[in-house]
């Protein structure tokens, strides 16, 4: 099992790619070996989208379908925003122009609502 040092990875044939660690401290995609041990990458900024999902700030945006059936529920899920958005997303970006209505806090947090069908 490979060991975090000061002075970067050691295992008792050598060193090992530091792609072989994680946040956990057992060998695995994640984390990178730093001066005081595991430094694990920063967990993505999410915003809420509906009740139970939550998208990443600035590369996802929420989407929210209006039911129009009664007792059917309304539909949320997380889209990927377009490549050209550049982990930026805006309502201009993401195309809402199709929606009914587009939130957008200038923080990457984006809800594109649409009507039901």
């Amino acid at each position: 099992m490979p060991i975090c040092t000061a002075s970067g990875w050691g295992c008792p044939t050598g060193t090992i790619p530091s792609t072989m660690c994680a946040c956990s401290g057992r060998p695995g995609p994640g984390c990178v070996c730093g001066a005081d041990g595991w430094v694990c990458p920063p967990t993505p900024a999410l915003f809420a989208c509906g009740v139970a999902d939550a998208c990443e700030r600035g590369t996802e945006y929420c989407v929210h379908t209006l039911s129009d059936v009664g007792g059917i529920p309304d539909d949320w899920r997380c889209d990927l925003a377009p490549i050209a958005c550049e982990g930026a997303a805006s309502c201009a970006c993401v195309g809402a122009s199709a929606g009914i209505d587009c939130t957008d806090d200038s923080s990457g947090a984006v809800t594109v609502t649409r009507g039901g069908g």
